[in-house]
């Protein structure tokens, strides 16, 4: 947009702030806010502080306007099947407790074969509610190794991977072989009224820590620091996050960092695909905190699960992942 001389006013920051950082876009509101006297109590303190913890001084440099939640999805028909009863439906077992049910619902029945558990592209999810950096904000260092929550995660990722029979490759959740799913909100309304026996329940918990989601990855709206409108942008924005927005938004099916939790209270009343449906269970828990100064560095750490598969052995995983990533991450300080 810059190249063809468009300067935007408002970013939708989805991407995060580094992409800001780098076109030098970033523009704190916090003055703003206390000059034009706007309340922003209507959305999660928890909301506001993911957005803090994305800047080195912890500006508000955007105010988040929707939320992703996480649910337990489950298939009825699996369930009545294999003769174990549903989910609770307002309360959330535990990743233990999740482990010892997959298995039950695992095996052949009248020719076709089923399996637990899928976690297809939200392994990170159990790390999410743990509240921790994978590396160090300011040196980059990675702390895997150092960091015993890393180990209590691969520990259950590694248990995952060894339930009995419970092969990805060969059963799936939307082929409706796979009894129980960890998804977006989305689930219920990607595959249109093909779902009328699946419901979800609420996410599961580590033991130590009940009640507790993971953290909030809202889409912030940010001014830009180019923008020659910026009171206009505001004024906009402010619209946009309002309680009456939110309600709108949440009805038609996008989560929302309410406070109050009222406007998603009717999360789903326009989409007649989520009808009948438990989507307050998206909403039992509450999201975890973000890290005070989230690492920049993180997005260079990545699991391959592939590799814990083949070894088992935690610690070893962790080293060589450690190790695999210091090398990524010194290449890229040598090119700042």
């Amino acid at each position: 947009m810059y190249a063809n001389d468009t300067i935007p006013d408002v970013f939708l920051a989805f991407t995060g702030q580094q992409p800001l950082e780098q076109l030098d876009s970033v523009y704190p509101l916090d003055d703003m806010i206390e000059s034009y006297g706007v309340d922003l109590s209507h959305i999660q303190d928890v909301a506001l502080d993911n957005v803090r913890s994305r800047d080195k001084e912890r500006r508000l440099v955007g105010i988040p306007q929707e939320t992703t939640v996480i649910g337990l999805y489950y298939n009825k028909e699996i369930f009545d099947l294999f003769g174990v009863g549903y989910p609770d439906p307002n309360e959330s077992m535990t990743w233990d407790e999740l482990m010892d049910l997959a298995p039950k619902l695992t095996g052949e029945r009248s020719g076709t074969y089923y399996c637990g558990l899928e976690m297809v592209d939200l392994e990170y999810a159990p790390l999410s509610q743990l509240s921790v950096n994978k590396t160090d904000p300011e040196t980059g260092e990675i702390l895997l190794s150092s960091e015993p929550k890393f180990t209590q995660y691969i520990e259950l990722m590694n248990r995952f991977y060894d339930l009995p029979g419970n092969d990805e490759e060969s059963c799936g959740f939307e082929a409706k072989t796979t009894a129980m799913k960890i998804g977006w909100q989305g689930v219920l309304v990607y595959h249109d009224n093909d779902y009328w026996e699946i419901d979800v329940a609420p996410m599961p918990v580590w033991k130590d820590l009940p009640g507790i989601g993971t953290e909030p990855s809202g889409h912030p709206w940010a001014i830009n620091n180019f923008s020659e409108n910026k009171d206009a942008a505001l004024q906009f924005i402010i619209e946009g996050v309002s309680e009456e927005y939110q309600t709108i938004l949440s009805k038609k099916g996008t989560p929302v960092p309410s406070s109050t939790g009222v406007p998603n209270q009717e999360y789903g009343a326009d989409n007649p695909l989520m009808e009948g449906k438990n989507v307050a269970a998206l909403f039992v828990n509450t999201p975890a905190p973000p890290p005070e100064r989230k690492s920049p560095w993180d997005s260079f750490v990545e699991f391959d699960f592939e590799k814990l598969k083949e070894s088992s052995d935690i610690q070893e995983f962790l080293r060589r992942t450690q190790e695999e990533w210091e090398i990524k991450i010194q290449e890229a300080k040598a090119t700042q």
